[in-house]
């Protein structure tokens, strides 16, 4: 049997098959071109690699010789003849085994030592230097200045130990005496500062009042007990630095219209504002407090 023709005169199926013959074709251009462009990204990811591989050894040879040549110019740094260390001098306040601690020699290199770092370790192992400074001539001498610290009270202890601005507690050197009159501080040391700060407030704002201080007392309840001249003691409670100052002018006040009649002589903060005094007082008509 004949195959049937449609309305227009082609066979039945011919128009079908043409479309998938196209769409095959269609889809064989897709493939090879994809298989084209998959071939040249792998191609040029190789070429990327086989270049960045290529710098990268070229930068680690130049900065491998750039290391090894700065060590050998290094060495030859302080090999040199004229860098090496020509003499040592102590300047200022130096304690007496300060120089054997520190391991610089005549003849070493002079860029050979970490200043800074000698620097550190010789105030943290001498207490009683403030700062401690190393430096190095054009005459290739090393130069070593020591400061002490300056006491502004003393510490109640056997041996006689300063305390300086900051409350660090120090033993005075040998051959150094404290200035005469400071007031003794005898508190644990994380109240000292306090109490450094606060006699530090008095001496700047009310000289009258740190002139006549003594001695500063702290118990374990951080309750101070201040001595002053002639005998007088003030129960004080906690020390701070505010309302230092005013509670000082409060004392003062009450010494310039009463005087002790025998010491130990007590006052005693109630309140912030209200002081109440034992029966060793005695009225008198002003006068100038004097430290004895």
């Amino acid at each position: 049997m004949a195959p049937r023709k449609s309305f227009l005169g082609f066979k039945r199926g011919a128009i079908p098959d043409r479309r998938r013959a196209k769409r095959s074709a269609s889809s064989d251009r897709r493939r090879v071109n994809r298989v084209k462009f998959r071939r040249r990204y792998a191609a040029s990811r190789l070429k990327s690699v086989g270049e960045f591989t290529w710098i990268a050894s070229r930068l680690a040879i130049v900065a491998a010789a750039l290391v090894w040549g700065g060590g050998m110019a290094w060495h030859g740094w302080q090999d040199a003849e004229f860098l090496r260390v020509q003499g040592i001098r102590y300047e200022g306040d130096i304690p007496q085994r300060l120089p054997a601690s520190i391991p610089i020699r005549e003849g070493v290199g002079l860029f050979s030592f970490n200043a800074n770092k000698l620097e550190g370790e010789a105030v943290r192992r001498f207490i009683e230097l403030q700062d401690v400074s190393i430096g190095r001539g054009l005459d290739r001498t090393v130069v070593v200045r020591g400061r002490y610290r300056a006491p502004v009270a003393m510490l109640a202890a056997g041996v006689p130990t300063g305390i300086d601005a900051f409350g660090v507690a120090f033993p005075i050197p040998r051959g150094r005496a404290a200035a005469p009159g400071l007031p003794v501080i005898d508190a644990p040391a994380k109240e000292r500062a306090n109490a450094v700060a606060c006699l530090g407030l008095w001496e700047r704002k009310l000289p009258a009042f740190f002139s006549v201080v003594k001695k500063l007392e702290c118990d374990r309840m951080r309750s101070f007990q201040i001595e002053l001249s002639d005998g007088v003691v003030v129960d004080w409670g906690t020390l701070e630095t505010a309302g230092a100052v005013e509670k000082a002018k409060k004392i003062l006040r009450v010494m310039t219209s009463f005087s002790p009649a025998k010491a130990p002589a007590r006052l005693r903060f109630v309140t912030e504002d209200r002081i109440v005094m034992d029966s060793a007082w005695k009225s008198r008509e002003g006068g100038k407090i004097v430290k004895t």
